[in-house]
């Protein structure tokens, strides 16, 4: 068997079905095998493509029929006449006029386009060397090559029909399958389900089911019968491939590629159609529209009408700028939304794939001062108190009370534990800073006595300072204490009894502990001297505590 006895094949039925005329209608796109011309698609609006072996046919908006690819044997010199279907066979092209009749050209060695039949039809589907026909009441009329069967229709009514290599497929009213000709790949046991759309190729058979999933039955030689997961709109089945496009206009290809036909181009399409070694798409006035809720195809006027932002004609969803979704928190409700949605409803985003639990986790976190409505991670980290889950600000406990608190270095409201460790005096509740010592003075206790000043000027005086509000009768128990020297004792703190040589007995400690001395001795080196007068002179006036 060579290249040229195998099948193309058509899908134009299923593109009167699937595609809706003004939607699916605009430009026409070739890619694989282009030896003779199959993919170099001539201009204008189409509404319906389809794929033999070497040739390629379309149906334009006004009705009428383009062809294009080889004509060796006329399959692309259309008849005239207004039409509502054109489908390519192997080396034969049908037609369905408005009127409902039938016509045909191309081969004819199997009496493919010698068309024996009379009456009026609604669907046409051409294969190999057979070619088929829905008759008005849903039966199904064949003729050309019947070798295997492929000619032979059952009995019924049905409402689609598709026909491969050598053997042919009709989908029934309830949706289920009936195949037959040739089965050496098992390309007539139909599996059971029920199905909207079907294809055949030259050993296979490609079906949309109606949940849009895809089920192949028959030779998988090329992998052409083993589909990808997902959901899809319409389906084709090439010579050893297979196509299907999504609901965002997505093409997907599997199977043999040895011409580049199942490498589709990055652009959206309505329908598509499979040959031999080429493909087909048709795409138009439809592409990506970017909306807030998210993103689908349609034309420019319709994307315009929601407020969504369309990207141009044939443009996937893919391009659409990215809009992350996470749980979006209004009230007490949440959902599962893209952050502009949820900021346009007034909610609270709370991250890219963030889940609904966490809307549902914040509760009241009791802090120092008041309450916030958090996690109970965050409220940790506030130092807080979690009540947990859906808890609201009213179950914290009353927050303490706050007042003038007075320190070295001015005045703070706070409450009366954080003043103490502060080292503050607090003036008590509500108190305001006025309250507070103007000038922030106290006792110093320096070796001379007692001074009034503040904290810095006593440290720098080298004294104890008492606190605002202090008494300077604390002074002689705070850093003085007997220091006994030769000459006898003196009242003074630790570090000027060690200049002078004599001996601490510690804060608080009185003269009459220290041993008796020389009388006049102030220097205690055992000599009266001019040493001891000048001590004297210098300590004259001095009042002693």
């Amino acid at each position: 068997m060579t290249n040229r006895t195998v099948l193309g094949l058509c899908i134009g039925m299923a593109l009167l079905v699937m595609v809706p005329p003004v939607l699916g209608a605009g430009d026409i796109t070739g890619w694989g095998r282009n030896n003779e011309n199959q993919t170099a698609v001539p201009t204008g609006t189409f509404s319906q493509i389809s794929c033999g072996a070497y040739h390629s046919v379309g149906l334009k908006i006004d009705g009428t029929i383009a062809c294009w690819g080889s004509d060796t044997y006329g399959q692309s010199t259309p008849q005239n006449g207004a039409w509502t279907q054109v489908v390519a066979g192997n080396f034969h092209t049908v037609g369905l006029k408005t009127d409902g009749t039938l016509a045909a050209w191309g081969a004819q060695w199997s009496q493919q386009t010698n068309i024996p039949l009379t009456g009026t039809y609604t669907r046409i589907a051409a294969g190999k060397d057979h070619s088929l026909a829905l008759e008005s009441n849903g039966t199904i009329a064949c003729w050309g090559a019947d070798h295997y069967g492929q000619a032979t229709s059952p009995a019924g009514v049905y409402t689609n029909i598709a026909a491969g290599g050598y053997h042919s497929v009709a989908l029934k009213s309830d949706g289920t399958a009936v195949a037959w000709g040739q089965s050496f790949y098992g390309q007539t046991v139909v599996p059971a389900g029920t199905f909207s759309q079907i294809d055949a190729g030259i050993y296979h058979t490609v079906a949309l089911a109606t949940d849009g999933t895809i089920v192949c039955w028959g030779s998988d030689y090329y992998g052409q019968c083993t589909p990808p997961a997902g959901t899809y709109v319409q389906v084709a089945a090439g010579g050893y491939h297979s196509l299907a496009v999504k609901a965002d206009g997505t093409v997907v290809a599997w199977g043999l590629n040895s011409e580049g036909q199942s490498t589709p181009p990055s652009q959206a399409m309505t329908a598509v159609a499979a040959g031999l070694y080429h493909s087909l798409g048709l795409h138009g006035v439809t592409g990506a529209c970017c909306e807030s809720a998210g993103c689908t195809i349609s034309t420019q006027d319709a994307c315009t009408a929601v407020g969504g932002n369309w990207l141009g004609d044939g443009t996937l969803c893919s391009a659409c700028p990215t809009d992350p979704t996470g749980a979006c928190c209004v009230g007490s409700t949440c959902s599962t939304t893209t952050e502009s949605a949820c900021v346009a409803s007034g909610g609270t985003w709370l991250g890219d794939g963030v889940d609904c639990s966490f809307c549902t986790s914040t509760g009241a976190c009791c802090v120092e001062n008041g309450c916030a409505l958090t996690t109970s991670t965050d409220c940790a980290a506030l130092g807080g108190t979690f009540l947990g889950s859906g808890t609201t600000c009213a179950t914290c406990a009353t927050p303490p009370s706050t007042g003038a608190c007075c320190v070295a270095s001015g005045c703070l409201a706070t409450t009366d534990a954080d003043c103490t460790s502060l080292g503050g005096t607090w003036m008590g509740v509500g108190t305001p800073c006025a309250g507070c010592v103007a000038n922030l003075t106290g006792p110093c206790c320096v070796t001379s006595g007692c001074v009034d000043t503040d904290e810095t000027d006593c440290t720098a005086l080298g004294g104890a300072w008492l606190g605002v509000g202090g008494d300077c009768v604390n002074c002689s128990q705070t850093t003085r204490g007997a220091c006994c020297v030769v000459s006898g004792c003196t009242l003074t703190s630790d570090s000027v009894c060690t200049a002078l040589g004599g001996t601490f007995l510690g804060i608080g400690s009185v003269c009459l502990t220290c041993p008796a001395t020389c009388p006049g001795d102030v220097d205690g080196n055992g000599v009266i001297n001019i040493t001891d007068l000048i001590y004297v002179v210098n300590a004259f006036g001095t009042i002693c505590p």
